[in-house]
């Protein structure tokens, strides 16, 4: 058994085990300031509104209808209809191309805002390219919602919205 000695002394095991200790306070600072300098800062949780929810009875839960809130770093409004975004209109024009989005936090757009979800840009692209008079695409992604609960808000939805697509 090799003794370890310093200054011709010999270095006791509760020394040794605060030196490593020391070691390793020093070498997580170091890890946590090298994080900070290359990674971003998470998303702030403090954003306010919160995006709200209210139970329903079929569905389990349902966004609060008309309001804006925040989910994560983006900003979402919640129509009468509990859809993200502009509420329909009540008659369809002639023509016009009606798509109704239905999902989960994928669909709905977690962390991004109104403009920014992938309902929007297929709107964007559809009167791009300039099919129907006027295409509206609708957001009816709910975060956490599962294929039974998307299919019950499909049903509950399809009078109203009376979309050629979903």
């Amino acid at each position: 058994m090799t003794d370890t000695r310093i200054h011709g002394r010999p270095v006791r095991l509760g020394t040794k085990l605060l030196m490593a200790m020391a070691a390793a306070v020093v070498a997580a600072g170091l890890c946590e300031l090298l994080a900070r300098a290359v990674f971003p800062p998470p998303p702030a949780r403090a954003r306010q509104p919160a995006l709200l929810y209210q139970t329903d009875p079929e569905l389990g839960f349902v966004h609060v209808p008309n309001q804006t809130g925040y989910l994560d770093d983006g900003l979402a409004s919640i129509n009468g209809m509990f859809l993200r975004g502009p509420e329909p209109a009540a008659m369809r024009d002639a023509g016009a191309l009606r798509v109704l989005a239905i999902g989960d936090s994928t669909t709905f757009g977690w962390g991004v805002n109104d403009d920014q979800t992938y309902c929007a840009a297929l709107g964007r692209q559809l009167r791009a390219h300039g099919l129907g008079q006027r295409p509206e695409v609708f957001n009816a992604g709910v975060v956490s919602y599962d294929l039974k609960q998307s299919a019950r808000f499909l049903r509950r939805l399809l009078p109203h919205v009376r979309p050629q697509v979903v």
